[in-house]
């Protein structure tokens, strides 16, 4: 198995080198990710205030499903379908009113099931950066998340400290890359699915369960050794892909 070493990357260019198949840690008995590296890095963009924080403290921040689902802001990152169980649609069908037991007639009807409790499930997800998938050069898309992108160069040692403070505080909790299905998709989904539409986001996330119902976080302490803040703007151009 290869790793990156600081050596691998200068302030100026990040270079992605030589090949990683890392099976991620098991974060709890039952729930397994398999996150396959080539030549990958994993990236999180936001303002200069939360990426610092997270290279210089460490501090993971981890919002509600709901505020997933509830964000407006033209598919950016809003999606009412996020995490759902189930997705089943229809063409005709019937809304019954319980307080007057009237039926209303509808045409059409997308219907999104589970999961139970989505206020006590956080996320935490960034890009995962693949050349090899066609995930660089990375979409303008992403430039609307945050002006600065913190790219984590050395992943097997980032996941390692998202394990030790799970563990830590004992949570349930998985990790994987999102795999992106049929907009018109019908049926099972769950927290690593999502629509197709949603595909330029080429998202790993990180989902944390039985929650306070609000925004938790995890300390995994600073990551400035694994890693290197740019300008989201000039992203492309700090990164060099190399045989």
């Amino acid at each position: 198995m290869g790793k990156y070493s600081p050596s691998c990357f200068t302030l100026k260019h990040v270079y992605l080198q030589g090949k990683i198949n890392h099976l991620f840690y098991l974060l709890d008995k039952q729930l397994l990710g398999i996150f396959k590296m080539e030549r990958a890095a994993l990236i999180k963009f936001g303002s200069y205030k939360n990426i610092s924080s997270l290279r210089d403290q460490g501090v993971v921040y981890m919002n509600t499903l709901p505020y997933f689902r509830n964000i407006e802001d033209n598919d950016l990152r809003g999606d009412p379908f996020d995490s759902v169980s189930e997705i089943q649609r229809g063409t005709k069908g019937h809304v019954l009113i319980p307080s007057t037991g009237q039926k209303l007639q509808i045409t059409s009807f997308d219907l999104r099931i589970g999961p139970e409790s989505p206020e006590k499930i956080n996320l935490f997800c960034m890009y995962a950066l693949r050349p090899q998938h066609g995930t660089y050069p990375v979409s303008e898309e992403y430039y609307r998340f945050g002006a600065h992108a913190l790219i984590i160069f050395n992943v097997p040692k980032f996941i390692d400290k998202i394990r030790a403070a799970i563990r830590y505080k004992k949570i349930t909790g998985s990790s994987n890359l999102v795999e992106y299905i049929d907009n018109d998709h019908i049926g099972e989904a769950g927290p690593f699915k999502k629509l197709q539409k949603f595909s330029y986001q080429s998202e790993w996330r990180l989902m944390c369960e039985n929650g306070p119902g609000e925004p938790r976080t995890l300390n995994i302490g600073p990551i400035n050794d694994i890693s290197v803040l740019v300008e989201t703007i000039n992203i492309n151009n700090e990164i060099t892909i190399t045989p």
